[in-house]
């Protein structure tokens, strides 16, 4: 008999993938969007694949390629975590057919087991494009080791269990402590922004350690693999110190998972049954109502949605709030004076470090485009929005300018800390800020665009739609991408990195135009 827990994981799995759409679906329609998610995707992976392989290149040169499965180790592990407090414990609390699971004859731990795996196979997937790329490339430098080959698949598959583990304890003890607030959403935000920074300035102090001048890389990279124990216990099996280490590795990961399964299982339907359930109490203000323009009415509508959702709130801010912790980070740690005082760089090269922050702003930007989901997560309610006496351009701007109002707001802001921070020049500054608008415009519109044309209505949980619909997975890989690929490009072509950036900005002003334009001319889907 196939244990429940196997069963779920299987439905659940199904449905965020979207393969069974993609293999049973009489909807050619369905089956293009399932078919396009899935290339979008494998098409991500490759670009990231190429991403890694340059950089890990580039540490075996420098003599690096013993340290560089358990470096990727920690990176992974690292990035997990990160992008796991963004996605907050949506993935467990808060759904819509938890009254239908409740119901069943399944045990607690059945559906956490069930959850947490699903979220842990996303996770390793993303693990392997970092980790077997770096091991590839270490195999490549300093020879194939069958044991070393073991252990970078053991670290493959324990890699994400503990950062996982670690985001869920934050993100339930947040959710526990918040679900009786009214304005729970951004409670929620607030703090996981304050892990963020916690996160972001243990992980500076970490990778400024190490006080040998003449092997500083190699001193922090030590640093980096002694201050995070899991991947020491893996730098010390590989380095060949024995196989208990790996197991310690192992023992330890699956100890911190039983016993997360188990303590939350007491009291994991109890915070549900809070979290599903009405919170106002009876209780009703008597507010007096004005009139006013269809599109501001319908803007206040948008951008109330979005601070009462908390998974809406998070994820539509989580990029935006990295931007804001880099951008403030730069008055406490300036990177561009650090380089200086050790003098190893030019002016020329100085300039060009300058301009690399304009593709890690538009990346912060692209990461999280609100306006990806704003349409879907009108689900079972979408008649309201579709019979109003108002254009469907109307509802769709209105839409996209609350991502606009965010990310504008916020990187204008960012740009003007940084253009000071860093000592930007006018020419530096201006491409900044061009590339700051030309970003928020191309995520408000193309979001909403997208939107429209790949609805997902039938969600049974907010984060479905913001993190895993099929809008919500193109729009972020089409805002991240491009910046990824100037910086990975920018060292390797014999031209300015501004001038890539600058054709970058362009491409995104016209591709806002085009898609402004296609906005006017689409129709609501109800569907």
């Amino acid at each position: 008999m196939t244990a429940n827990w196997l069963i779920l994981t299987k439905v659940h799995m199904a449905g965020v993938t979207g393969i069974n759409r993609l293999r049973y679906s009489q909807n050619k329609n369905e089956k293009r969007k399932s078919g396009l998610v899935i290339g979008v995707c494998a098409l991500c992976a490759l670009v990231l694949l190429a991403f890694v392989c340059v950089y890990a290149v580039a540490f075996a040169e420098m003599g690096l390629g013993g340290y560089l499965i358990s470096l990727s180790f920690a990176l992974a592990a690292l990035i997990t975590l990160t992008f796991s407090l963004m996605r907050g414990a949506h993935i467990l609390f808060a759904i819509k057919d938890f009254d239908s699971l409740a119901s069943l004859p399944l045990k607690k731990s059945d559906i956490l087991i069930s959850r947490l795996i699903v979220s842990y196979l996303v996770n390793m997937a993303f693990c392997a494009v970092v980790i077997i790329p770096c091991a590839v490339v270490a195999f490549v430098y300093n020879g194939f080791n069958a044991g070393i080959a073991a252990y970078a698949l053991l670290g493959l598959l324990v890699c994400p269990v503990i950062p996982l583990v670690i985001a869920d304890v934050f993100g339930t003890l947040i959710m526990a402590v918040t679900m009786n607030f009214r304005y729970k959403a951004v409670l929620q935000t607030v703090l996981y922004a304050i892990l963020l920074v916690a996160i972001m300035a243990c992980s500076f102090l970490i990778s400024s350690i190490g006080d040998n001048p003449t092997d500083e890389i190699v001193s922090a990279i030590e640093g980096i693999i002694l201050y995070y124990p899991p991947a020491w216990l893996l730098q010390q099996s590989i380095s060949g110190n024995g196989f208990w280490w790996a197991l310690v590795l192992l023992g330890a990961s699956l100890a911190v998972a039983a016993a997360f399964i188990g303590v939350l299982s007491v009291v994991y339907f109890k915070i549900n049954a809070k979290l599903v359930s009405n919170s106002d109490n009876g209780k009703f203000d008597a507010k007096r109502i004005k009139a006013g323009a269809p599109f501001t009415a319908l803007y206040k509508n948008e951008m109330s949605r979005l601070v009462s959702s908390p998974a809406y709130l998070l994820n539509s801010t989580a990029g935006l709030i990295l931007l804001i912790i880099l951008s403030v980070g730069t008055i406490f740690f300036n990177p561009v004076d650090l380089i200086v005082s050790a003098g190893d760089a030019d002016a020329a090269m100085i300039s060009e470090i300058k301009y690399t922050f304009c593709a890690v702003v538009a990346f912060s930007v692209g990461l999280t485009i609100p306006s990806s989901a704003a349409l879907s997560l009108e689900g079972s309610r979408r008649w309201i929005a579709f019979t109003l006496p108002v254009s469907p351009l109307k509802i769709l701007l209105a839409k996209a300018f609350v991502g606009l109002s965010l990310s504008g707001t916020v990187g204008v802001a960012c740009s003007a800390i940084l253009t000071i921070t860093l000592g930007m020049d006018a020419l530096q500054a201006c491409l900044m800020f061009g590339t700051v608008i030309s970003f928020s415009l191309f995520s408000s519109f193309f979001g909403i665009f997208i939107n429209s044309k790949l609805p997902k209505y039938d969600w049974t949980n907010e984060g479905q739609v913001v993190k895993r619909g099929a809008a919500s997975t193109i729009c972020t890989f089409a805002g991240m991408l491009p910046p990824l690929a100037v910086l990975m490009f920018g060292s390797m072509l014999p031209v300015s990195i501004a001038y890539l950036i600058l054709g970058m900005d362009a491409l995104y002003l016209i591709a806002s135009v085009i898609c402004l334009v296609l906005i006017s001319k689409t129709k609501l889907q109800d569907k």
